[in-house]
């Protein structure tokens, strides 16, 4: 039975691991080159960090080399657009979804020129809402999207050490918690609204582990991956939504790190993993 499955699943087997030897971009000689900074010929320089499945491109615009004054932007079909701020003058767009949310950080009118604060934010159908902070914070930033809107990403204070990983989701921010230490950064969400980031552990600011978040849980993700073979966890960059997992990982202390993919064992889902998996999260977290 379910009750069954999840418990075995929880003390057991989740992810299975993948290294990702050889990471080559080949590109065909019938490729085609969109110069995306072309487009914005009063900026000098341009980082692009998303794609979405449409081909929309997000980032940041530079006003000059590696300059602080920033504009984000979203590039579709050879056209680019920059996106509001919230009133100050810096801004950048981190994510993009398959729907057209983008989020990233936007400046307030407060901030400081020639800064990198401000606040996380939401974009969609041509408005712009500033997401907040966690409580006691000072600032955010948004760091992924998914296709219902929900934003994940940290929120940090100028009065404390380290960042606060949260989600944004029915209009409030949540802090998705720790592995002891003082920060976590929540890195990408999935359309499930699975959320994978790091987390630094208690009483070593040094150690980071990569965790996993759903239905108000986080779980160390070394604690579901069988066999480990002496790989450890240190981040998790992303995830999809067949719950595949993008990850670093590392064994013999950090003389030997991998890009790695975590891949559920779906023949113990019976083939209903996108149910199962957020359950057993939770579970897994409730059993620590």
């Amino acid at each position: 039975g379910l009750g069954y499955l999840i418990t075995a699943l929880a003390f057991n087997v989740i992810f299975r691991v993948y290294l990702v030897r050889d990471l080559w971009a080949k590109i065909a000689e019938t490729s085609v080159v969109h110069n995306i900074g072309a487009a914005a010929p009063d900026f000098a320089s341009s980082f692009a960090r998303r794609i979405n499945d449409s081909g929309w491109v997000v980032g940041a615009l530079y006003e000059g080399v590696g300059g602080i004054e920033s504009r984000g932007f979203i590039y579709r079909n050879g056209d680019i657009r920059l996106l509001p701020t919230l009133g100050g003058n810096n801004g950048s767009a981190l994510g993009v979804s398959n729907r057209g949310h983008v989020t990233g950080l936007a400046g307030l009118r407060s901030t400081p020129p020639n800064t990198n604060g401000g606040h996380a934010y939401l974009f969609h159908d041509g408005k712009i809402r500033d997401l907040g902070v966690l409580p006691g914070d000072d600032f955010s930033v948004g760091l992924d999207v998914n296709d219902l809107g929900q934003v994940v990403g940290s929120s940090a204070s100028l009065r404390t050490q380290g960042n606060r990983g949260f989600v944004y989701a029915h209009g409030k921010m949540v802090d998705v918690g720790t592995l002891g230490g003082t920060t976590t950064d929540a890195l990408a969400i999935n359309n499930a609204g699975v959320v994978v980031g790091r987390s630094y552990l208690r009483n070593d600011e040094t150690a980071q582990r990569g965790f996993i978040y759903a239905r108000g849980r986080l779980v160390d993700l070394n604690r579901l991956v069988v066999p480990t073979d002496g790989w450890v966890i240190m981040h998790a960059e992303d995830i999809n939504d067949g719950f595949q997992v993008l990850a670093y990982a590392c064994r013999n202390g950090i003389q030997e790190c991998r890009t790695v993919r975590l891949d559920p064992l779906r023949h113990l889902c019976n083939g209903r993993l996108a149910e199962v998996m957020p359950t057993l999260i939770h579970d897994a977290a409730l059993k620590r």
